[in-house]
């Protein structure tokens, strides 16, 4: 579920396209602010973790939109929309980096190419479709959209539950001798940060 989470609510306003674009908005923040901080962490944590509870904890922001709409006062209220939103796409933006990071870990080299045409299709996949059906379900019911990404959601965080996804193996680098000459200890450095990038199939040639 990509995009704003909460255009579907934010267009039946009638203040016009301003709450959408507003939203629209509010989502492309923390791209911004968190995405580098977001890397480190995919480096630093186990990111089958990562993604497992970024579906998860998505799937439980997405789940308090139709919730707050049973709270009378905030019903016709459109700050806290913004506030979800901006709460999804900062947990969102662990997902991406854990992603990229964990398909070279479980694929030859040679397969790579491949896996990130597909992660990229789906991408664009889910946002032409999501974005045709979401206008039609929301017709049936408003909130019908968020329980339907919640699920999915939350399948997708059990399916990587279930998935053999390696931890992530830490590299602990022997001192350098001072005695090296500079272009040694970059060749080393650089050595050390291939290895960390090769999968299985790759160590093994």
């Amino acid at each position: 579920m990509r995009g704003s989470v909460a255009w579907p609510v934010a267009a039946t306003s009638t203040a016009g396209s301003t709450p959408v674009a507003i939203t629209l908005l509010t989502y492309t923040v923390p791209a911004v602010l968190f995405a580098p901080l977001a890397g480190v962490i995919a480096d630093r944590y186990d990111r089958k973790q990562i993604m497992m509870w970024a579906n998860f904890g998505r799937a439980a922001v997405v789940a308090l939109i139709p919730l707050a709409a049973l709270v009378p006062g905030l019903r016709d209220d459109f700050a806290h929309l913004l506030l979800i939103t901006l709460v999804f796409s900062a947990v969102g933006q662990l997902f991406g980096p854990a992603e990229a990071a964990v398909i070279p870990t479980i694929l030859p080299r040679s397969a790579l190419i491949t896996a990130n045409s597909m992660a990229l299709l789906t991408m664009v996949l889910t946002l032409v479709v999501g974005g045709a059906l979401a206008p039609v379900v929301s017709r049936i019911d408003l909130y019908a959209p968020y329980w339907c990404a919640l699920v999915l959601l939350a399948i997708g965080g059990t399916l990587i539950f279930a998935s053999d996804i390696p931890h992530l193996q830490r590299v602990i680098e022997a001192p350098i001798d001072p005695a090296w000459a500079p272009e040694d200890r970059e060749l080393k450095r650089k050595a050390t940060e291939r290895l960390r990038t090769l999968g299985p199939g790759d160590r093994q040639l």
